[in-house]
């Protein structure tokens, strides 16, 4: 991609951020099936400081993707490494000076060549490094700085690539140097069966030079960093982020295995600029959502808390409509039941038609599509407004007509002897004047046959409906900036270069689970409307 040059040869005009970091990531993924996500998060990590972990076999691409990082940056030097537990710190850091130490009696490396002068570096296998290596690891890892000798040296790295086929071990003494790595990526062998076979017929990739002015030089560099240090973020996500945090603390307590859900305050502080990085070179000035997903990346401790991870971010992002909703229910609750009683408020009974046959009284359902149809009043009183409960549907032999009644341990197979036919499992609910019954509302038959009562209203009631006002207010609020925000998550989701469909696909799970509580919250807001006669 060329861009026009001046006479003074300066850029006629500069690439957006946005379409530069695209035109790096398409360098980068030049010839790598399926790996376009690592390319661009490598390169997204090395933006942000930070340092990435790419879990998978031998023969992914992983070091690959590290060699063609280095190539964007210009000058750029690069390190890489296959670690063994034989490795030893001059291998990595530089042999010792013996001209230094024999004239000058001082202990210094050579170290042009080796980790400590390279912008990129990629460590295989890392977990097999010594303890020796871990610890000056540490140290160039969190200040950048590798002490030779005595003299603190300020190292150019920008990234650390590292690899392996397995996490490390438990109680081995790498939980610092593992929680240094905050984008955790897997990179598994090719899936598609389309990609891989033009991956086998592929002739040997020959990667196209990088124009120069799509470079990033040291001055770029600092300049995007200073970018993202500006970028801003929406109030959903600082929400979302307390949220996921709270459930992996809590998990992390009931959790036998200690360090599975941990995240340390440095890791939070880090997936922030991580984030910040992303919605900048995205081209954007405010962290939003999709910015948010990349989570999924970076919090994971091992491979089976990566499920509950994935579950919990889903989750978080609309923990705050869901706790709006349960206070909604919890008001609604109150006022069906102003004092807590077990039973709703005498307020909200209708009156019922009773029939009492056979030493049992029954309220009637009206339009029944199976025919007649009876609830025992003591069975209708126990049902719910809120949570449907368990019943039974039969004929009765004796008054030949249909029954509902609540299931219970002691009564199902008396009354599946007396019918002589199959009961039917059905979910009985009360509703605003009539029992649901598998969903369904039918109304029950009133004392004033069937007219409908007297609206309860203001002038009745005023203290009720106003209180019912205000809920149905906050409800339509909500219904209303859930829809919005979920535009707005669509809408930055498709524009995240950093985002796999993968990744946006856990999204919608979000939106179902949320979608049918509001649902669900709406069907009670109506009931209540009903009850009131509003």
């Amino acid at each position: 991609m060329k861009q026009k040059k001046c006479d003074d040869g300066e850029s006629l005009f500069k690439l957006p951020i946005k379409e530069h970091t695209e035109a790096l990531i398409d360098h980068i993924a030049q010839g790598l099936y399926e790996k376009r996500q690592i390319a661009a998060m490598a390169l997204l990590s090395s933006v942000a400081g930070e340092n990435i972990f790419l879990l998978g076999p031998p023969g992914t691409a992983k070091s690959l993707v590290a060699s063609r990082l280095k190539t964007i940056f210009k000058d750029g030097k690069s390190f890489d490494y296959l670690m063994s537990r034989f490795s030893t710190p001059d291998e990595i850091f530089g042999p010792v000076s013996i001209s230094r130490l024999k004239n000058d009696d001082v202990y210094e490396r050579l170290t042009s060549g080796y980790l400590p002068d390279a912008d990129v570096v990629f460590l295989d296998e890392i977990w097999k490094a010594g303890p020796s290596i871990q610890n000056t690891l540490l140290t160039v890892i969190n200040e950048h700085v590798f002490y030779n000798g005595s003299r603190p040296v300020k190292t150019p790295m920008k990234v650390l690539i590292a690899a392996g086929n397995e996490l490390p071990a438990p109680d081995e003494g790498l939980e610092a140097l593992w929680d240094r790595f905050l984008v955790r990526m897997v990179s598994n062998c090719i899936k598609s069966e389309d990609d891989f076979e033009a991956m086998i017929q592929a002739e040997n990739v020959t990667v196209s030079e990088l124009d120069e002015s799509l470079l990033i030089d040291e001055s770029l560099y600092k300049k995007w960093q200073e970018e993202a240090s500006k970028v801003q973020s929406d109030k959903s996500v600082i929400d979302a982020v307390k949220s996921l945090r709270r459930k992996l603390a809590s998990k992390e307590e009931e959790s036998d295995e200690k360090m599975k859900f941990y995240v340390s305050d440095r890791r939070w502080r880090k997936f922030y600029r991580l984030m910040q990085a992303s919605a900048m070179m995205n081209g954007r000035d405010k962290i939003d959502m999709s910015d948010y997903l990349l989570s999924i990346h970076c919090l994971w401790n091992d491979v089976e808390s990566r499920i509950d991870l994935n579950r919990f971010v889903v989750e978080s992002i609309g923990d705050v409509i869901v706790s709006r909703l349960e206070k909604i229910d919890k008001d609604i609750r109150l006022l069906v039941n102003p004092e807590g009683e077990s039973e709703v408020s005498d307020k909200f009974k209708p009156q019922f038609e009773m029939f009492t046959e056979f030493f049992g009284s029954y309220y009637g359902v009206q339009g029944f599509p199976d025919g007649t149809c009876l609830i025992p009043k003591w069975d209708y009183a126990k049902l719910d407004y809120f949570t449907p409960s368990d019943g039974i549907q039969f004929v009765d032999a004796t008054m030949k007509v249909v029954m509902l009644q609540r299931l219970m341990a002691t009564n199902t197979f008396e009354y599946r002897k007396q019918s002589g036919t199959k009961t039917k499992n059905v979910k009985l609910q009360m509703s605003a004047g009539g029992v649901m019954v598998d969903g369904v509302t039918y109304p029950l038959i009133r004392k004033d046959n069937g007219l409908p009562r007297a609206r309860r209203g203001s002038a009745s009631d005023p203290v009720i409906a106003d209180k019912f006002h205000w809920i149905s207010v906050d409800f339509n609020d909500l219904k209303t900036r859930w829809k919005k925000l979920k535009e707005e998550i669509v809408k930055s989701l498709e524009g995240n270069i950093f985002l796999s469909s993968a990744d946006r696909s856990l999204i919608n799970d979000a939106f179902g689970s949320t979608d049918m509580l509001i649902e669900e919250t709406g069907v009670r807001v109506e009931n209540m409307r009903s009850m009131l006669a509003i």
